[in-house]
């Protein structure tokens, strides 16, 4: 029974690995920047005719005052991937030179609900973003916290200096200890039974 167990689980293992391999290659090697984001009105009318869903939506960075929206990816090579892909745009950035539209980098759900896999470009050459990093999203119950902690390898990195690039001073990023609670706040849509919070850029 033991050696069933066993190898259950190296097959879950290397799946959720494929899984994550599939994302990564999939992703375009630069950060795409997309028209059309400039408008809140027109991202939030978009969100609406797509209907309700847990990360489709505008979210915050805790901390900061960088607004991002998360929706089905448009890119050629993960919409017809043949897996579920968002990805995540930014819409406004304390840093000027971030433009809106940049794309930040793209989850897919994984086996287990409301987590993520993510690939978040880090580095940033000149206007546009360039390599990119694993980190896991986690959805909160209450559907209106999204956390970011990086996935670790034998070369451990901080999400500080990882995202410093993005967001000047103002923004709180903790120490490795507390990385899980990095991440994003839902600004809309609000799940039912809950006020709407206006959104500002």
């Amino acid at each position: 029974m033991s050696r069933f167990i066993t190898l259950v689980l190296a097959v879950l293992t290397v799946t959720l690995r494929v899984g994550a391999a599939d994302l990564s290659a999939h992703m375009p090697s630069t950060s795409p920047v997309l028209h059309g984001y400039n408008d809140i009105d027109s991202v939030i009318m978009a969100i609406d005719d797509r209907g309700p869903a847990d990360i489709d939506g505008i979210w915050k960075m805790a901390g900061s005052q960088t607004i991002v929206a998360i929706e089905p990816a448009t890119h050629p090579s993960l919409s017809g991937a043949g897996f579920e892909a968002y990805q995540i745009v930014i819409l406004s950035s304390p840093r000027k030179s971030m433009r809106p539209g940049t794309v930040l980098g793209y989850a897919t759900p994984t086996a287990r609900p409301g987590y993520y896999d993510a690939c978040i470009y880090t580095t940033k050459v000149r206007a546009l973003l360039q390599k990119h990093r694993r980190f896991t999203l986690h959805m909160s119950d209450d559907r209106l916290h999204l956390s970011m902690t990086p996935v670790k390898s034998r070369l451990s990195f901080s999400l500080r200096h990882t995202l410093r690039f993005l967001f000047r001073a103002g923004v709180s990023i903790r120490n490795n200890d507390d990385e899980s609670h990095d991440g994003f706040i839902k600004q809309y849509p609000e799940p039912e039974g809950k006020p709407q919070r206006p959104v500002y850029l």
